[in-house]
């Protein structure tokens, strides 16, 4: 089979709206998620947020390195966390 490119690369044509619709879709779906963060603290009270206080909301790791240093005394809670 031949390259009918010449050398050339070809972007796909999903790559230039998907670049464009990341941070829309980033803010929204962070914006969904603390949402549903204060629905359950309010259902749940504070069982929901110890919980969070343990569990990374988006990058493993963050939350268990801060929840280790507050019980160290260290930390503090994550901003726009209950």
């Amino acid at each position: 089979m031949r390259d009918v490119s010449d050398g050339k690369e070809v972007i796909q044509w999903p790559t230039l709206p998907t670049l464009v619709m990341a941070p829309v879709l980033i803010v929204m779906y962070t914006r969904l998620a603390r949402r549903e963060d204060a629905a359950l603290a309010e259902r749940f009270g504070e069982a929901a947020r110890d919980y969070a206080l343990r569990t990374p909301a988006f990058l493993p790791g963050r939350r268990a390195r801060r929840a280790a240093a507050a019980d160290r005394g260290g930390g503090a809670r994550a901003p726009g966390r209950p």
